[in-house]
């Protein structure tokens, strides 16, 4: 997202993608750990198979959020009847 998109976000809006950003990081994380235990023999790829589509399916989740609250956030701003740079 370029930085003159990222200004026009609302706080609220920044904040909460921060939020998400976060959860794709503990995704992210749980991830990697559910794959060193089978790496390293501690589970068996078919016992962590569900947990992993599940974070695929989180993380795609997340994704398209992220995407739809930018987009609206943006759209919001364009038709406001004072653009972000008027408003004090």
């Amino acid at each position: 997202m370029a930085s003159d998109e990222w200004q026009t976000l609302s706080q609220g809006t920044k904040e909460f993608l921060q939020f998400l950003s976060y959860a794709e990081g503990s995704l992210a994380e749980l991830e990697t750990q559910l794959l060193l235990s089978v790496e390293l023999e501690f589970a068996k790829h078919a016992d962590v198979q569900p947990a992993l589509g599940e974070i695929d399916e989180l993380q795609k989740m997340l994704i398209a959020l992220k995407r739809k609250l930018v987009l609206y956030s943006l759209l919001a701003t364009r038709h406001s009847p004072l653009r972000p740079a008027e408003r004090r």
